[in-house]
Parts: C-alpha cells; structure tokens; sequence
C-alpha cells in the first residue's frame, strides 16, 4: 500500500486581524453611505400630504393683477404633487 501523501497547510498570515479589521470598517463604511443615502430621499408620508391640502399648481409670480413689462419670469409652485423629471422619451 501506498502512503497517502499530506496535504500542505495554507499559510499561516500572522496579519488575520488586519484583515479583519480592514473588513470590520469596510463594513461600517457600506452602513454609513447606505443610511446617508437613505436620509436624503424624502418620501412624503400621508401625515405631509395631510397638512398642505388638496394638490394643486399655480403662478406664484406674478401676482394677481400685477402689471408687468413685456418680458417677465413667471415663477410657477406646486402643494401636495411631487414633481419629477420626466425620464426618457
């Protein structure tokens, strides 16, 4: 019979620490960029869509009856909508 050959042991890494350390703030850091992405998005809840009333748009400028010069800006708002871009066409 044969002797059955030993198999070579991995390496021994006198840094397994590092690694995990390095791992450790890898993972903190994904946390961190997901919640700060997570707290920018504003997603209105009912509660907000409760307190400004129905939806509507209007001209905030210019004001009823103003009298204005031949060129002018209009200013336009929206309560209760969300406005988006409106993607691809």
């Amino acid at each position: 019979m044969a002797a059955n050959p030993r198999l070579p042991s991995p390496p021994r890494s006198s840094d397994g620490w590092a690694q995990i350390f390095v791992l450790f703030i890898s993972v903190i850091l994904l946390l961190l960029v997901i919640m700060a992405g997570a707290s920018t998005t504003s997603v209105p809840t009912m509660a907000d869509k409760a307190d400004v009333g129905p939806p509507r748009v209007f001209f905030a400028e210019p004001r009823q009856g103003a009298i204005v010069p031949q060129t002018f800006i209009v200013r336009m708002e929206a309560q209760g909508v969300i406005i988006e871009p409106a993607g691809e066409i």
